[in-house]
């Protein structure tokens, strides 16, 4: 006998095919009650019906099928198979068009009715029975129930097109393609965005539709995806509908089929143009923010929303006396405002948080080398997407002004104290219109001279004038020849 390695000849071949015939032709047919065992017991649906719809021979697992207990029930109860079993009368005259003309009709597909009115979905394979002159007595069949299969099927295809509508309601464009790297599907972003449309790319790959230096980056980065698998992200350039070059981040994904092996890999292409241009303009606006804040004479800060600081101008480092390593160390702005203060600098940093304006305040502050000094701070939020991510300090140097504020305090306390070592009459003093006596304030009534000694520095000498001295000694010798000698 040759080896199995061995390759065998054209005669040891024919040899082995006539053994086999041999054996073939040994065996005995297949008995009718082997054939009758398997047709009734089967799961497959047998019949024969007349041309017209009537059920001349039917199996146990077509009446099955079809909701019948048995097949004689089957027969004694339906009397039209196109009104009684198909849903649709057109299904009925196309299978009965096309057996006719053919003879015989294969794997034709159509939902019944039940026995019980639900609907069962079923493949045919049937030919034609003839008389010896040709013509049609009889239609033969297997039925088959392919409910399961169709429902199987249905499901698919909602959850295809709820995937469809999925991917069509994103805005960001979608793709997916094979192991080759062909474009299977995409959603409509992806043709807008693209400009081109389902046929020109199924079936294509990045070389086909894309100019050839982007093409080759977008293959090599296929590749990669499908030998490594995973995730795979990264930044590089498109040509959009327009013509225009656009910046885009790609982000893919490799899937795999039912052998375990990769099978394509599906992606989005987010453009980012906007965003980088938005970048570069931001950039340039914290430069010149930052040149002109080195020519400002005042300190400028920019710190966290923590106000851990993060920025500090010439004068800022000069008036603490920091510089960009204790930056990078990590300086709290809080740390330098003097206990007392800093309660009342939460407050206000929890209200600018929230985009409410605080008139500018007043802090005493210390300073690296143990000073002090006092500063009039303004801060205004930096929001970034709706949220404040820190703040942008300006600290003015009011040291001399509070100097001169103290000078002038104390020169008021100093000139309070000296008036009030000077006495003084103010106010509305009542005054007899008779005797012109004065009332106090306990509501005493005082003689002139003796109140205006008492509220004053002023004392007094007496005298009389000529008026009254006319009226008491007007009338005396004495007093005449005074005046007269005058």
């Amino acid at each position: 006998m040759t080896a199995m390695t061995d390759t065998p000849t054209y005669e040891e071949l024919a040899a082995r095919v006539r053994e086999l015939e041999a054996t073939v032709q040994q065996q005995p047919p297949p008995s009718s009650e082997l054939l009758t065992g398997i047709v009734d017991k089967g799961v497959v649906g047998f019949y024969v019906t007349t041309p017209d719809g009537r059920f001349i021979w039917a199996n146990q697992a077509f009446a099955s099928i079809l909701g019948y207990d048995s097949p004689e029930q089957l027969k004694a109860e339906v009397t039209d198979i196109q009104t009684q079993f198909f849903l649709d009368p057109g299904d009925r005259r196309h299978f009965r068009e096309t057996l006719e003309r053919d003879g015989s009709i294969e794997n034709f597909e159509c939902e019944m009715r039940r026995r019980d009115g639900d609907t069962a979905w079923v493949s045919e394979n049937a030919c034609c029975r003839r008389d010896p002159d040709g013509r049609i007595t009889a239609y033969e069949g297997m039925l088959f129930d392919i409910t399961a299969r169709r429902q199987a099927e249905q499901k698919q295809e909602e959850a295809e097109a709820f995937v469809a509508l999925l991917l069509n309601s994103l805005p960001v464009p979608v793709f997916y393609k094979d192991r080759q790297g062909r474009y299977l599907g995409f959603n409509r972003a992806f043709e807008t965005f693209f400009g081109k449309n389902r046929e020109e790319l199924i079936g294509k790959t990045v070389v086909d539709i894309n100019p050839s230096e982007l093409a080759r980056i977008y293959h090599e980065k296929d590749e990669e995806l499908f030998t490594a698998g995973g995730t795979q992200r990264y930044e590089s350039r498109v040509q959009n509908a327009k013509g225009q070059m656009r910046n885009v981040i790609f982000d893919k994904s490799a899937y795999k089929g039912r052998d375990g092996k990769v099978a394509g890999l599906i992606g989005t292409v987010l453009d980012i143009t906007d965003r980088i241009r938005m970048e570069a303009a931001l950039k340039k606006s914290e430069e010149r923010f930052r040149e002109m804040a080195e020519l400002l004479p005042g300190a400028v800060l920019e710190s966290d929303a923590k106000l851990n600081i993060t920025y500090a101008n010439r004068m800022g480092m000069k008036l603490f006396g920091i510089s960009d390593d204790d930056i990078a160390a990590g300086i709290n702005g809080l740390d330098w405002i003097c206990p007392e203060h800093r309660e009342k600098a939460a407050r206000r940093v929890a209200v600018r948080k929230h985009g409410k304006t605080v008139r500018p305040t007043e802090y005493r502050m210390h300073t690296r080398d143990g000073g002090e000094i006092w500063v009039q701070l303004n801060a205004s939020p930096i929001v970034k997407e709706g949220r404040t991510t820190g703040f942008r300090i300006v600290l003015t140097d009011i040291n001399q002004r509070k100097q001169i504020e103290k000078e002038r305090e104390n020169l008021i306390a100093e000139l309070k104290a000296a008036l009030a070592e000077i006495k003084t009459l103010q106010g509305i003093v009542p005054i007899c219109s008779k005797c012109k006596k004065i009332r106090d304030d306990q509501g005493y009534w005082n003689i002139l001279e003796t109140f205006i000694q008492e509220h004053s520095e002023a004392s007094f000498s007496h005298s009389i004038c000529p008026d009254c001295a006319d009226k008491l000694y007007g009338h005396e010798d004495w007093y005449r020849k005074l005046q007269d000698k005058s």
